[in-house]
């Protein structure tokens, strides 16, 4: 061995233990961005008291050591309380949660309806009064849960979300204000029935609701219109891009966006616009589709390109002019460079194209 073997052995090896250290923190790293929570729009509990599982969806596993932190309480009497996002980020950051290690989405404060378990209905009723499960086993014959629909608002959400296939949790309904007294009523103390007038999709839809007493309609019911909006994670930018700019990596985002139409192009990936080039000028923030962006252009107009002619499965190569621009994959008119003769041919790299077995002169020139 020589003598300076050794030392050329630790220059190999600290490198190699630094890329592990690297690795293992950008692991980490990873990990911790993975967990999230998305509080809810309306909600139920039990009560008394209101936990972070009740009114937000946790994902990964730091998240879900929250999922029993105390977050509310109902007072005697309240069958209803808003509770606020930031008084939930408060509860997390008592109990030694680290927010920086978690993603929040969702919306600003979430509306907690009480709701009965089963054992509820077996408890004695105070003389002149019907406890509410017992109403609603009454009128609807199943015990309320925390998944019952609890306001007429929240029985046309499962409804939607039922019928277009799409988690409620991934849903944004927005209702019209003038509704706001009809959503808000018990779906647990009285009977309601919802009805699409039409096959509910994403955007614009309309329902018509029923009261009941017992069997009775109460009226004709009323129309109450919603607007249904679906949350993604798409590509959006990040910084204004001109018109004709190549994107690059730097410039696009993943975000969760809202799309109120189920055949909007939105793109899940990066990758799928970085080398790009922009169709129109995009702002930061904007949403971008498949028809933002096409491809870059690998040969400009009067541009000398070098031309394959596949010719009974022999290859020649000749110098052509190209008479319109084109990016991969498009088909351009080309010029013979010494004959004047052109053709169509298809472009397949930068200054390069690919014409056909026979070359089909274009019409001015036969």
């Amino acid at each position: 061995m020589r003598r300076d073997e050794p030392a050329t052995m630790m220059h190999l090896i600290r490198p190699m233990l630094l890329l592990v250290v690297v690795g293992a923190l950008l692991l980490i790293a990873e990990h911790a961005r993975s967990d999230s929570l998305r509080v809810h729009d309306v909600t139920g509990s039990d009560g008394p008291e209101v936990l972070l599982s009740h009114v937000a969806e946790l994902e990964g596993e730091y998240a879900n050591q929250f999922a029993k932190v105390v977050v509310g309480r109902f007072v005697e009497g309240e069958s209803r309380i808003e509770i606020k996002t930031s008084s939930i980020l408060e509860a997390i950051r008592e109990k030694g949660g680290k927010l920086g290690l978690l993603d929040l989405s969702g919306f600003t404060r979430v509306t907690v309806h009480r709701t009965f378990n089963e054992t509820a209905t077996e408890s004695e009723p105070d003389q002149g009064q019907t406890p509410l499960a017992n109403v609603e086993s009454l009128t609807r014959g199943e015990p309320v849960t925390v998944y019952t629909p609890t306001t007429v608002q929240s029985l046309i959400e499962q409804t939607i979300a039922k019928r277009i296939g799409i988690d409620v949790g991934s849903l944004k309904i927005t209702f019209n204000d003038r509704d706001s007294g009809l959503l808000a009523k018990s779906a647990v103390a009285g009977r309601y029935e919802v009805q699409p007038l039409a096959e509910p999709t994403l955007g614009a839809v309309m329902f018509k609701v029923t009261g009941y007493h017992g069997t009775q309609a109460i009226g004709k019911g009323k129309t109450v219109s919603a607007r249904v909006q679906q949350r993604v994670i798409a590509v959006v930018a990040a910084e204004k891009i001109g018109r004709g700019g190549m994107i690059n990596r730097r410039q696009v985002r993943l975000r969760e966006v809202l799309i109120d139409d189920a055949q909007q192009a939105y793109l899940g990936d990066t990758s799928l616009v970085t080398g790009q080039v922009a169709a129109g000028t995009i702002s930061p923030g904007d949403l971008i589709t498949a028809s933002s962006v096409k491809l870059p252009i690998a040969v400009t107009r009067r541009q000398r390109v070098s031309v394959q002619l596949n010719n009974g499965g022999i290859k020649i190569t000749f110098n052509g002019i190209a008479q319109s621009e084109g990016a991969v994959g498009e088909t351009i008119e080309v010029q013979n460079a010494k004959t004047g003769q052109r053709f169509n041919a298809t472009v397949v790299a930068r200054g390069k194209v690919v014409a056909g077995d026979a070359i089909q002169p274009k019409e001015e020139d036969q």
